[in-house]
Order: C-alpha cells, then structure tokens, then sequence
C-alpha cells in the first residue's frame, strides 16, 4: 500500500489474532486502521474490513498478496471518467514465496453469462485485481461466510447480475503461491467444490 501514488486512501487491517510479531509490525504505521481479535474465518474478517470501510471504492487483498505500484491512480481514473461503471479489474501476476513472476492472468470484460462458466480456463477473475464501488455490497450482501474457498466468486456473481466486469489491460495485483498458502496449487483445485455449488446455485438465475 505504501508504494501508492495515490494519497486518498484507507488502509485497513483485520487481523486474526496472531500472537507473533504482527501486531508490532501494524503498529509502526500510523496510517493503518486495524484490529487484531478472533474471527471465525477468512470470509468473516473481510466482511469485518467490509464494513468499516468508509470509501466510495472497495478492494480486498489477503496477507501473502500485494499491489502493483500506481494500481490505485489507474483505478480512481478509471471511476472517475467513468461514473456510469460499478466494476474494474487489471491483470494478475502469480508469484511464488520470493516475489518471482512465475505465471500472469490476463483478465478480460466479462458478464454473468461468462462467468458462470468456471470450469473454462480463468474464467474466475483473480481477486486481488478486482475494485467496485461500495454501493454494490448495499445492493448484493456481504461475503457468504460459510464459504471459505469460492466466497470471491459468489460475490462475483451476484455483483454481475447488475454490473459488467470491466478490464485494464495493466498489471494490479500480485496473488502469492507458496506451500503454505490456501491455494497452494496454480491449478485452484482447492477452490473448485465450492466453485462449483456456487455455479450450481446460479445456474437458473438471470441477470438483472
């Protein structure tokens, strides 16, 4: 976040309590607003940060993943000569535990029609290079906290019953994978099950 250029932004933190050096490190940063308590899982703390976030623009990036340098400026643009649009998205590089680029997602425009179509190769927009208005989560709800893999691609799919998925053909966000990670293997196969009884969920559903 500090690597912004971008100056009008809200920097917030949930932590899950660690008992290691984390909340040390927060505490060095003036800037940050963050809270260090149990929650009851990764869909939980987001929708935490969710609605203590009092900006117009929302994105979300777990612990492992960062932005791109400039990515904030990009986005407020974006929104700003484009007020009729709700959604954007840039690319995505993968990168392994030591920040080498081992793979890029090329995202693209895409609606609900398309990404209803998981099973199709990155047909699922990478979540850390996604930002949409703060009004949609009024409109659509909140993160399923029941899900712990596929929260991200519900949310897309009631996001994109109302609004189109707008692409930025310009690098965002990094998405870490290391042994450690939740999604350990490029491949998602930890995130399939939940994606598809999500697919499922939608499959008679229209957009709006």
């Amino acid at each position: 976040m500090i690597q912004q250029d971008y100056p009008n932004f809200e920097h917030i933190i949930y932590d899950g309590g660690s008992e290691d050096e984390t909340v040390a490190i927060l505490r060095k940063y003036p800037h940050l607003k963050w809270v260090s308590e149990k929650d009851s899982g990764q869909s939980n703390a987001v929708n935490k940060g969710f609605k203590k976030a009092s900006g117009e623009i929302i994105a979300w990036i777990n612990s492992d993943d960062y932005y791109q340098a400039g990515a904030f400026s990009v986005v407020a643009d974006f929104f700003l000569k484009n007020p009729d649009k709700s959604i954007v998205m840039g690319d995505c590089n993968l990168v392994d535990e030591d920040g080498r680029i081992i793979d890029r997602v090329l995202n693209y425009e895409r609606g609900f029609e398309e990404l209803r179509k998981y099973r199709i190769g990155r047909s699922v927009p990478t979540q850390p290079a996604i930002f949409f208005r703060r009004r949609l989560l009024q409109e659509c709800g909140l993160l399923d906290e029941m899900l712990h893999y596929g929260m991200d691609y519900d949310l897309w799919m009631r996001f994109a019953q109302r609004h189109r998925f707008y692409h930025i053909g310009i690098t965002f966000a990094n998405y870490r994978f290391h042994s450690k990670s939740k999604n350990r293997f490029q491949g998602w196969s930890n995130c399939l099950p939940e994606w598809e009884a999500v697919a499922k969920k939608y499959n008679m559903a229209k957009a709006v």
